[in-house]
């Protein structure tokens, strides 16, 4: 999942482990990202990150509510949110 953070940059949160894998991502890393991972190509549906992001990108809200001491501590997931401009 890759969601809009509050200081305007993205991350992305693995719905497996349910916690963050990216954080600070610039449109630039989401596009690579999004690229290296075959989620937009220029034969596929989405041929722009900018057209994905448009239709897939969650709120910060929704990530913090997908992130879980699973797989972190407590400590660890108040040094994200701080991280996030949370």
């Amino acid at each position: 999942m890759i969601f809009k953070q509050p200081n305007d940059l993205y991350g992305r949160i693995s719905t497996i482990a349910d916690a963050p894998t990216h954080v600070n991502m610039t449109f630039d890393d989401v596009e690579e990202y999004l690229f290296n991972t075959g989620q937009i190509s220029k034969e596929g549906y989405f041929k722009t990150a900018k057209h994905w992001l448009e239709r897939y990108t969650f709120d910060t809200e929704s990530a913090i509510d997908l992130v879980n001491n699973n797989n972190m501590t407590e400590q660890e997931i108040k040094d994200w949110k701080i991280k996030i401009g949370y």
